[in-house]
């Protein structure tokens, strides 16, 4: 992109913006002196075909003027200099439909160029089970973006790169894939595990309690003296309690405790 149009890219903008108050103007005075700084910025790294270093400059000043053509047209292009030709497509077809509403001469422009990317993008088709579409709460994330269950199974263009999968529900343990996409123009599927490896998403069982000794330190507990020299804390509401009601209540679920417990219990009911 030659500078004569990145300089003028900017301009046009900023007749595009509607009349407001004194300090609305001043605001947007700022925000777009600043935006054609980082344009001026980026026009010099990409003519030195630095996209890596121009392309952040941009998306801040797209940030900066969010209804500029000519900013979304930049960025689109430093994308493609990049080889991230599904967020090049997105920025022009984001463009397209600014200038749509703008009347701006540049639509044919951003249709014509998200139209010649379209059949060289990489594609991802995600594939999740019946099963798993039908548990409540279920998302499903492509780099931390909420997908819409709607499109799960459509093609979705992506960048070529290392991405995150991530398939979450309300009480289940959530499955994690790092996937590669290694080249534009492929179409690649990936597909979330079914059967044993999703019955493997059962709630998360509570930690197993330690094998010898009981909370308290209770004496007979836990394998005898090393058990005794155990101890745990236990609340204020239970520390009044005779010790059988505390083995009971607290040590059932604990295999070491429980011959301790049903002694205590024997002794109480002798009395």
């Amino acid at each position: 992109m030659g500078k004569c149009v990145w300089q003028s890219a900017l301009f046009v903008i900023a007749l595009m913006l509607p009349p407001r108050v004194s300090n609305a103007q001043q605001a947007d005075s700022q925000a777009i002196a600043a935006a054609q700084s980082l344009v001026d910025e980026a026009s010099e790294l990409m003519d030195a075909n630095k996209f890596a270093d121009a392309c952040p400059k941009l998306e801040q000043a797209a940030k900066l003027v969010p209804t500029g053509v000519g900013a979304k047209l930049a960025l689109a292009e430093c994308y493609e200099g990049l080889g991230r030709l599904a967020s090049a497509q997105g920025q022009y077809l984001q463009a397209e439909a600014l200038a749509r509403a703008a009347k701006d001469p540049r639509v044919k422009e951003a249709a014509s160029k998200a139209t010649k990317l379209k059949a060289k993008l990489a594609t991802m088709t995600l594939k999740i089970p019946e099963a798993l579409r039908n548990l409540e709460g279920v998302t499903l994330t492509w780099d931390e973006l909420s997908i819409d269950q709607a499109i799960w199974g459509t093609p979705i263009p992506v960048d070529v790169g290392k991405h995150a999968i991530e398939v979450k529900a309300p009480g289940w343990r959530s499955w994690k894939e790092d996937v590669t996409i290694d080249a534009n123009g492929r179409a690649f599927e990936q597909a979330v595990p079914s059967g044993k490896a999703a019955r493997g998403k059962a709630p998360p069982l509570p930690d197993r309690p330690p094998r010898r000794g009981c909370p308290g330190g209770l004496p007979g507990a836990g394998g005898g003296a090393r058990g005794a020299r155990r101890r745990w804390p236990l609340p204020g509401s239970m520390r009044a309690m005779p010790k059988a009601s505390v083995m009971r209540t607290i040590c059932v679920t604990l295999p070491a405790c429980r011959c301790a417990a049903n002694r205590l219990d024997l002794r109480e009911r002798r009395r």
